[in-house]
């Protein structure tokens, strides 16, 4: 909303977040105070964000700066949140040697990582939260297809789709483009 009045803020704030990316490439809930989030995300739209920002103002050096930070979290949708048997993106938390956050690796984080904090959706314990182990951290998912975060995944790599064709990435712009229809296709087939 800041780039409907002030390009410069707009770009500060915007890097300012996703720069703020864990180590395993995601962007997290909370970043403030010198601490930040390390079990779980925000719902997946900065590509559209930059898509939007860049559709006002074309500015290609913000996209080349971001687009492997933006990329990067998508990349880490597809290895650790989604959910067999049919492969569609689930919110989670995870549990992390060390980490301390009371919500972590529970349903409470789970549901922090919808952006809908306290919506009924997701009220009850569908939590799974040991569904893979990756050493120091093991992955917990609610065990529901949430078509709205699954929309905003297929958003999300449709809009980087864009921004790598705008900046020459055409590669990866096609592996997008693949991503985007494949969930698509299954959010159509079992979701609607």
């Amino acid at each position: 909303m800041t780039s409907l009045s002030s390009k410069d803020i707009a770009y500060s704030n915007f890097i300012q977040v996703i720069r703020s990316k864990t180590a395993m490439g995601f962007v997290p809930n909370y970043s403030a105070g010198g601490t930040k989030s390390i079990d779980r995300t925000e719902p997946p739209i900065g590509a559209k964000v930059m898509l939007e920002m860049y559709n006002k103002f074309k500015d290609l050096w913000i996209v080349e700066l971001l687009f492997d930070d933006l990329l990067a979290w998508n990349d880490w949708f597809v290895a650790e949140r989604m959910l067999g048997p049919l492969g569609i993106v689930s919110l989670g938390s995870d549990t992390i040697d060390g980490y301390k956050d009371a919500a972590a690796g529970v349903m409470q984080g789970a549901r922090f990582e919808s952006g809908l904090d306290n919506s009924p959706m997701y009220d009850g314990e569908f939590f799974k939260p040991n569904l893979k182990s990756h050493g120091t951290y093991s992955v917990g998912q609610m065990e529901l297809y949430d078509v709205g975060m699954a929309s905003m995944f297929v958003q999300e790599a449709d809009a980087l789709t864009t921004l790598a064709t705008a900046i020459g990435r055409t590669d990866e712009a096609k592996t997008l483009k693949a991503r985007a229809d494949s969930q698509r296709k299954l959010i159509a087939a079992h979701l609607w």
